[in-house]
């Protein structure tokens, strides 16, 4: 490789260099915002929001495009979350509870409880990605998640892992990764999203 085509930016590993780089910026615009707690909503809409731009090679600046979103997306996002949260809350709650039971019933009830939690991941898979693709009302868009989550199970299933895996190799074989991790689950995910949300007309050009 020559040194004039090693230096131009098009060439592909700047390319992927500069990816890697937006990723990183997006993990840590993406702690910064969640800090205070209740506007993890607005943040995560906004990460969403900016990583599927960079999956589709339609990132211009990715710190403009996140705080364009954030700003947008904020009240209704937060107020997602914070019902989203709560949810989150009671069934661990739950789950914590009837887990100690031993008797026919205890169990039953903490597997109603398992399953109930299985579709409240696969939900918040879908919301806040959503939030930054489609204008609705906050029942829609929760009724709109539950419906991909259900039709798709496989990306479903797919992102979820993803998530799980790239948190559990940052915290328990390289911690670097997790620099890293945020902005390049937002970017796996925005791949696999851009195919689902085609088929129901929520991609925006």
């Amino acid at each position: 490789m020559e040194m004039a085509e090693f230096f131009n930016l098009d060439n592909p590993i700047w390319r992927f260099m500069g990816k890697v780089f937006d990723m990183m910026v997006l993990t840590v615009l993406w702690v910064v915002t969640s800090l205070p707690v209740f506007t993890i909503g607005a943040s995560t809409t906004a990460l969403y929001y900016a990583g599927m731009k960079l999956a589709k090679d339609q990132e211009g600046y990715v710190v403009k495009d996140f705080f364009h979103s954030f700003r947008e997306n904020f009240r209704q996002a937060t107020f997602m979350w914070c019902i989203l949260a709560g949810l989150g809350i009671f069934l661990i709650t739950d789950l914590t509870w009837y887990y100690q039971f031993k008797s026919g019933v205890g169990v039953m009830i903490f597997f109603m409880f398992v399953i109930l939690t299985a579709f409240y991941i696969m939900i918040l898979t879908y919301t806040f990605p959503l939030l930054a693709r489609c204008q609705a009302g906050i029942k829609k868009i929760l009724m709109l998640a539950f419906m991909i989550a259900v039709k798709n199970i496989g990306w479903t299933i797919l992102m979820i892992t993803t998530t799980t895996c790239l948190l559990a190799i940052g915290v328990f074989v390289c911690a670097p990764v997790l620099i890293l991790s945020v902005g390049l689950c937002a970017y796996l995910h925005g791949k696999i999203l851009y195919v689902v949300f085609k088929q129901y007309h929520f991609v925006l050009e």
